[in-house]
């Protein structure tokens, strides 16, 4: 009786170890394949990453060839004698230049410290250009200067003055 309960329990432990062991292996290669897909998934996070970077650096630089075509960058020079900004339209390309500048002068007065004296603002002048390209040999550019336009109660019926 002994003998058949040491041969059961050997078997037993042979016939119940045996779909441990193929368990185990079965475990065992599914921990492979799971580090592999973790491997493989780290590596595509990896290139994700990267396109989206070269993505956004393509992103910016398109960005910047649009701007560079729409305001192309210009030296600020003189043409024939003329300020850099009446200049501007005969060294762009193609299309409208815009510039100019003046010179404002205005006094405030306070009421109260000088007998009620107003502000007074006064544009001493103000010269605007405006230029178009329509090719590289035929440009309009004209200048356009307005001297003393004046907000002072002095002149005409009261309202101010202005002098083209």
């Amino acid at each position: 009786m002994k003998r058949v309960l040491l041969a059961t329990a050997l078997l037993s432990t042979t016939v119940f170890a045996q779909p441990a062991e193929d368990r185990i292996r079965q475990l065992e290669e599914q921990i492979r394949m799971l580090q592999q897909e973790v491997q493989k998934l780290k590596e595509e996070q990896k290139k994700a990453e990267e396109t989206k970077k070269e993505t956004e650096a393509l992103k910016e630089e398109i960005r910047q060839l649009r701007l560079d075509i729409a305001m192309p960058k210009l030296e600020i020079k003189s043409y024939s004698g003329l300020g850099p900004a009446a200049s501007k339209v005969h060294f762009n390309p193609r299309g409208v230049s815009i510039g100019g500048y003046g010179e404002l002068v205005f006094r405030h007065n306070d009421v109260n410290a000088r007998g009620g004296a107003k502000s007074i603002a006064n544009m001493q002048r103000i010269i605007l250009y405006l230029g178009y390209a329509f090719d590289e040999k035929l440009k309009f550019n004209s200048e356009l200067e307005l001297e003393h336009a004046s907000t002072s109660a002095g002149h005409g019926t009261g309202g101010g003055y202005f002098k083209a």
